[in-house]
């Protein structure tokens, strides 16, 4: 069974579709595994994994207005405000192999109404 777990190139490929802008135009997908950042030469160079998590938790953090940051019961979370009820619902890293990235990746697909099953 393939493993469920969003891959970088997953996650960038999603915010491209249901945030567009919010990821640099300058970033995009060499193929399956790999972002690239385009250079003044013509050519690109590896967007490396530790520098490609805080660009697309940027560009999450940038799409989501209603998004907080704290502790929640010892576990760090994001929170997102709904806008129509104001009730703040919370996404654990602890819940998501604790991966601030894949916790806000949930809360953002969440915020978009995203549900692939």
């Amino acid at each position: 069974m393939p493993d469920p777990t969003p891959t970088l190139v997953d996650i960038a490929a999603a915010i491209r579709r249901h945030s567009p802008g919010a990821v640099p135009d300058s970033i995009r997908l060499l193929n399956s595994t790999t972002l690239v950042r385009d250079n003044a030469w013509g050519g690109h160079t590896v967007v490396h994994d530790d520098i490609a998590r805080h660009v697309l938790i940027a560009a999450m953090t940038l799409a989501l207005p209603f998004l907080v940051r704290d502790e929640r019961n010892g576990a760090m979370c994001w929170g997102i405000d709904d806008p129509k009820d104001g009730v703040r619902t919370w996404f654990a890293d602890s819940d998501h192999n604790n991966d601030p990235l894949l916790s806000l990746y949930a809360a953002w697909r969440w915020a978009k109404g995203i549900n692939d099953g």
